[in-house]
């Protein structure tokens, strides 16, 4: 005998549209996190920024500033890169003998929380923190796992560009043409111990050194 919900439908066609609204919410929620950063080189791991329609025509002092955050001394040298999600930064910090993970607002750099974590004894090329945070459903992981020493670190941007971001903190806009590039901007984007990849979200461009993180904008 043929059977329905309380609407009089067909349970499988009852079924078919629940399923559907949950693509939907699912897309709906993919699309609203598309410009998150939430771990080391990006989304997919692979250091790419898939944004469309950022000002990649950079006047000579570089891109506008929207604001700096302090991230404690440095330890002699931080290597850990930053996470953005859900309007939040996520940047690992290091004040004397401690580490810290800071979560900042992404819009204005207001710190809005601070966990410290002790972490004695001093490392070869800094003693600050070596690894990313990853975020993912609303939860924040991050070891304390040693990354080591990278002279460059690179961040694909439009479909032929690179941003370079030197050890001495001048980040360096490069046309990628396969085995060589021209450079076609340059500016001093942080301070002289920057080992750690940058992260683009929501049309900004973020730049740590060991002590401060930097965010610049890329939009039109």
């Amino acid at each position: 005998m043929w059977e329905g919900d309380k609407f009089g439908c067909p349970r499988w066609y009852s079924s078919l549209m629940l399923r559907i609204a949950l693509l939907v919410v699912a897309a709906v929620t993919a699309l609203a996190c598309a410009d998150d950063w939430p771990q080391f080189r990006g989304p997919l791991g692979d250091g790419v920024a898939r944004e469309a329609g950022l000002n990649l025509a950079w006047p000579a002092e570089g891109p506008r500033k929207l604001w700096s955050a302090p991230l404690g001394d440095g330890g002699g040298g931080t290597h850990a890169g930053v996470a953005v999600a859900q309007g939040k930064v996520f940047a690992p910090g290091r004040t004397g003998q401690l580490d810290a993970l800071y979560c900042l607002d992404a819009a204005s750099g207001r710190e809005l929380w601070k966990h410290e974590f002790e972490a004695p004894g001093r490392r070869e090329w800094g003693s600050g923190p070596r690894a990313t945070p990853t975020v993912s459903d609303g939860r924040v992981a991050w070891s304390l796992d040693e990354m080591g020493k990278r002279h460059a670190q690179l961040l694909r941007v439009g479909e032929d560009k690179l941003i370079v971001l030197r050890e001495e903190g001048e980040a360096v806009l490069v046309e990628d043409r396969g085995a060589s590039g021209a450079a076609v901007a340059r500016f001093q984007a942080a301070g002289a111990d920057a080992f750690a990849a940058p992260a683009l979200s929501s049309a900004r461009l973020f730049i740590r050194d060991s002590k401060t993180l930097h965010c610049f904008d890329l939009k039109p």
